[in-house]
This record gives C-alpha cells, sequence and structure tokens, in this order.
C-alpha cells in the first residue's frame, strides 16, 4: 500500500529472495531509515552495506544486541527534537558530517569556524551537541571549545572534537580544554554513530538522574510535611495532659490514645513509603499481591464514600 508511511525497518540480509541484501537498496531508496539486523559478519559485505546510507549495522550474537538494537531504535525516533552544530572550514568534510547525522534524525546546524559556531548559539542555544574541526580560520576548535565551555557545562553540552592532522597530543588537548570526546579524521560511521550517540545517551541519563532527584526531593519535601503535622498533634495531646494531668477526664485520655494511635499510624505508613522509595532504587523491592476490598480501602483512607 503507497500510502502507509514507515519511520524505520529493521532489515535482514539473507532473505529467500533477496539473498545478498538486495532489500537495503529496495528500502534505503525508498528513504525509509534501515537498520540492518543480521548475522552476517563479512568485513566486506559490512563495508558495503555501511555506504548504502544506513542508521546502523547490527549482529545477530546474543542478548546484548537485542539491548543495543532497542536503543538505536528509542534514539532514531526521538533524534529530530535534537540540535547538533558541525564546525568545519573543510566543505566537503562539513557536508559528509551532516549527511551522517540526518541519516540519524538530528536536526544539523553547520558553522565554517569557531566565530560562526557562536553566531550560531546566539539564536540555538538548545544545541545538545557540537562535532568541531581543530584547524579553522578565525576561531580553531580548541578555542571555541573553551569559550563553550565558559557558558556551557559538560553535563548541558556535548563537544566532539576532530582533527585529520597526525599531531600527537590533540586528543588530549581537546578534552583537557572541555571536550567530551575526539575522533580522528578519516573515521567509519560505526565509529562516528558510537562516539555521537554515547556522548548524547550520557547527557540524557543526566538530565534523567536530574530529574528523579528532583522528584524525590519534592516527595520527600511531601513526606516531612505530612510527617510534621500528625506529629506536632501528638506533642499537642501530650503537653495537654502532662500540663494538667489531674484536670483530664478517663474520657477524654481514652480520646487522646485513639488520636495518639492514629496519627502514629499514618506516621508509620508514611515512613514505610520511604523506606519502599529506597527499596525501589536498590531494586531490591518485590510486590506482594493480595485482594483487596476497594471500597473499605478508600473509606479508612479518607472517609468519602459511604
Amino acid at each position: 500500500d503507497d500510502s502507509r508511511t514507515f519511520e524505520l525497518a529493521l532489515l535482514d540480509l539473507n532473505l529467500p529472495d533477496a539473498p545478498r541484501g538486495e532489500v537495503v537498496d529496495l528500502v534505503v531508496g525508498a528513504g525509509i531509515k534501515s537498520i540492518v539486523f543480521t548475522t552476517e559478519t563479512n568485513k566486506e559485505q559490512r563495508e558495503r552495506i555501511w555506504k548504502k546510507g544506513i542508521v546502523d549495522y547490527v549482529l545477530k550474537e546474543g542478548m546484548h544486541n537485542l539491548d543495543y538494537l532497542q536503543q538505536a531504535i528509542e534514539r532514531i525516533l526521538t533524534n529530530s527534537a535534537i540540535k547538533v552544530l558541525v564546525v568545519d572550514d573543510n566543505l566537503s568534510v562539513q557536508m559528509h558530517t551532516e549527511e551522517m547525522l540526518r541519516v540519524h534524525n538530528y536536526q544539523v546546524l553547520s558553522a565554517g569556524d569557531g566565530a560562526q559556531a557562536l553566531e550560531v548559539f546566539e539564536t540555538h542555544p538548545d544545541i545538545r551537541l557540537v562535532v568541531t574541526d581543530s584547524e579553522m580560520p578565525e576561531m580553531n576548535g580548541i578555542e571555541l571549545t573553551k569559550k563553550l565551555r565558559k557558558k556551557y557545562k559538560a553535563d548541558e553540552l556535548a563537544i566532539l572534537g576532530m582533527s585529520g592532522t597526525t599531531e600527537e597530543n590533540l586528543s588530549a588537548l581537546f578534552i583537557k580544554n572541555g571536550a567530551n570526546d575526539f575522533l580522528r579524521v578519516p573515521f567509519t560511521p560505526e565509529e562516528f554513530y558510537c562516539r555521537v550517540n554515547q556522548n548524547l545517551d550520557r547527557l540524557e541519563q543526566i538530565a534523567h538522574l536530574r530529574k528523579l532527584n528532583e522528584e524525590k526531593n519534592r516527595f520527600l519535601g511531601i513526606a516531612s510535611h505530612d510527617i510534621r503535622s500528625p506529629l506536632g498533634g501528638i506533642l499537642g495531646l501530650c503537653d495537654c495532659y502532662l500540663e494538667s494531668p489531674d484536670t483530664v477526664t478517663e474520657e477524654e485520655l481514652n480520646g487522646y490514645f485513639r488520636l495518639i494511635h492514629s496519627s502514629s499510624s499514618h506516621i508509620l505508613s508514611l515512613i514505610n513509603s520511604l523506606l519502599d522509595v529506597s527499596m525501589i532504587e536498590s531494586g531490591k523491592f518485590k510486590l506482594k499481591l493480595e485482594e483487596a476490598d476497594l471500597k473499605a480501602l478508600l473509606e479508612e483512607h479518607t472517609g468519602l464514600i459511604h
């Protein structure tokens, strides 16, 4: 059905009616992003398939490959929201790098040197990755890295330095001045994509951990407030009794104990919930399922169901 559109295709190379990987030409030619997932390990064939503009090449070797495949699929489907800036004065290298990034659905911006790159950041401050050459006019890659690091931390913006020179300490210079990674030119598509994805994965993991920490702090703030209120009530009842124990009737005392018991139970429940959160984060939490009367449970905790 020509009316259907596909965001991504998962292809095997050895099909009954296409034993030499002809399906790759068919699907990539139709403009569909494609991941090759196969048992084929021939080096020459892998190099030939990569040249066709595939997204990735994954071997069927074990569960770790399935995990990697899942991550690759998830990234391709979400990359369209990520901006990447390519900085290179060599137009052919710049265009080649841009095309590789577009294969992975990234939003690609470009600049011819460090000074132009800083101008691009003025209108696109949400760039997540910079791929920069080392030797450029006006401002080289290392100087650009220094300036970017004054404004963006390493967990906010990833910088991947590149160079075709043979200078031995260039990778160290890039990293010591704030780059996240370094890549020698020429590079293979697999190496390029692994470096790019690894650095962006790291940014996303840090952002996810930061979000979880914020949620936990918000939860702890709510829990602290909920614990403080009943605990204050318990202390207030104790103070009332201790200030004038002789004037408290037995009925009032029983009422005090009922309130103290109720408040203490509520506090214990909150503390158990906090411990459950710790167990969930440590991976040791186990669910014990059992049947329950939902209406009775709601009546007990809210008193709103009649």
